[in-house]
């Protein structure tokens, strides 16, 4: 918030969000990746599979 009192800031600002939104998702990806399980895995592929077969 400090950020827009500046004029100057607010052509990096767009930058820093798009940075800080890729930054986050790869962490999560990584978390998810990191803390699941192969049974957890497994269940979502067959759900998944399961799903794309009834289309």
């Amino acid at each position: 918030m400090t950020y827009m009192a500046s004029p100057a800031a607010a052509l990096s600002m767009p930058v820093e969000r798009v940075l800080d939104t890729k930054l986050g998702t790869v962490l999560g990806i990584a978390f998810a990746l990191v803390f699941s399980s192969v049974d957890d895995r497994m269940h979502l592929h067959a759900h998944r599979s399961k799903g794309a077969a009834g289309r």
